[in-house]
């Protein structure tokens, strides 16, 4: 029946993404706890210590917070329970990593061996726009195109 409560993403991976939050982390936090109008202070130190604890990483914790407050605010919105437990929980931060930038002599080593691979340019195009190795895969360019960085489109 929870299959059906809201209609699957177009995309796949969100899709997944959900459904793991939902079954590997919401539903035994629930089940440990006993209710689905727990507290939010339960909440967190339930399932958020719990997953801190099996040394799963904080930006999963906000992933399945953010899925659980959606999850029960449509709760709430339907009448099933009466308000959202984990709307005011907090989630555990983020530490976001401090980025170390490649040195010049880096770079260059890195272009000589990338453009003396098969398809190379695209870690060449991606280090110069600042790509994602997803994006720098989705570029795409016209067939018989001699410079893909003066055609190529996203």
């Amino acid at each position: 029946m929870h299959e059906n409560i809201a209609e699957p993403p177009e995309r796949y991976k969100p899709y997944i993404v959900y459904r793991t939050a939902v079954h590997r982390h919401l539903i035994p936090a629930l089940v440990l706890t006993g209710s689905t109008a727990s507290s939010p202070s339960a909440s967190r130190n339930c399932m958020y210590a719990r997953m801190l604890a099996r040394e799963l990483k904080p930006a999963t914790a906000q992933q399945v917070h953010r899925t659980a407050r959606t999850a029960f605010g449509e709760a709430t919105k339907r009448g099933y329970i009466a308000r959202n437990p984990v709307a005011v929980a907090r989630p555990p931060r983020v530490e976001e990593p401090e980025v170390d930038p490649f040195e010049a002599e880096e770079i260059e080593r890195l272009l000589v061996l990338a453009l003396s691979r098969r398809n190379g340019v695209r870690f060449v195009i991606a280090l110069a726009l600042g790509l994602r190795q997803g994006e720098a895969l989705g570029l795409k360019w016209s067939p018989g195109c001699t410079s893909p960085a003066r055609h190529w489109r996203s």
